[in-house]
């Protein structure tokens, strides 16, 4: 990645921080988390790729619930989630039988807006963004002769895809994230259950160059994280009794 490319998750990050330790004096914070499972997948605009089938893995996060208006609160969060992709990806004759878990640590910001009065039950809808770092990557590839998986672990600055070819993964991911979800009030804590559904935005691959049998090159992969996560999640208000899950606390 060059530098410039580089300076441009790192901005993000600074600005999402900045933006929650500003939202954290003027609402009434609550803490708590969320874990559940995401079914990954990637997507390519071009190149060898095309659209694998999609991959389970976890995903969690600590949660932070910052109340800024009567029925808008700011969710910054910390979490790690495992993207990816299944097994008989396409083409068959370079993907064939081949399942890739990356691991991220996530930090996002999101904005969750309730759209209908409670308690005890609140329905709202989520949007915002979340920049992930890769801090593993593993590959298994389907052995004809055991029908068995054999995993093997990726260094992503040194990606062989040949003998002759070979190049560096993406280290950051950029994602559009947007879901619904419903809080309950359960005494002073509030539990949540909500479905997300994530769009990348950064090439994992970082244009990995393929080359054919005879070293000849004969294109570049893309590939583009597209997930949907179903969660869990919990969260404890710190200081005062619980309102109705989304509210600013009145003057």
């Amino acid at each position: 990645m060059d530098h410039g490319t580089g300076r441009i998750p790192r901005n993000l990050i600074t600005a999402l921080a900045a933006a929650s330790i500003t939202m954290a004096v003027q609402g009434q914070v609550s803490v708590g988390f969320r874990g559940g499972v995401n079914w990954a997948k990637v997507n390519s605009k071009e190149g060898l790729v095309g659209t694998p089938p999609t991959r389970l893995g976890p995903t969690g996060a600590v949660v932070f619930s910052i109340p800024v208006a009567k029925s808008l609160t700011l969710v910054p969060e910390i979490g790690f989630t495992q993207r990816g992709y299944g097994a008989e990806a396409s083409p068959i004759t370079f993907y064939g039988g081949q399942k890739l878990a990356l691991d991220y640590a996530d930090l996002g910001l999101l904005v969750r807006a309730h759209v209908a009065e409670g308690p005890p039950t609140r329905p709202y809808v989520l949007a915002g963004a979340t920049v992930g770092y890769l801090v593993g990557a593993r590959l298994f590839e389907l052995d004809p002769w055991t029908n068995n998986y054999k995993g093997t672990v990726l260094d992503p600055g040194d990606v062989h895809t040949s003998p002759w070819s070979s190049g560096h993964m993406n280290r950051w991911n950029v994602d559009l994230c947007a879901g619904l979800g419903f809080m309950f009030t359960a005494g002073r804590s509030q539990v949540f259950v909500e479905g997300r559904y994530q769009y990348g935005l950064t090439n994992i691959w970082n244009d990995v160059p393929v080359a054919d049998i005879n070293g000849s090159p004969v294109g570049v992969l893309q590939g583009y994280d597209r997930s949907i996560s179903v969660s869990l999640g919990w969260l404890i208000p710190l200081g005062v009794e619980a309102g109705k899950g989304g509210e600013a606390p009145s003057e």
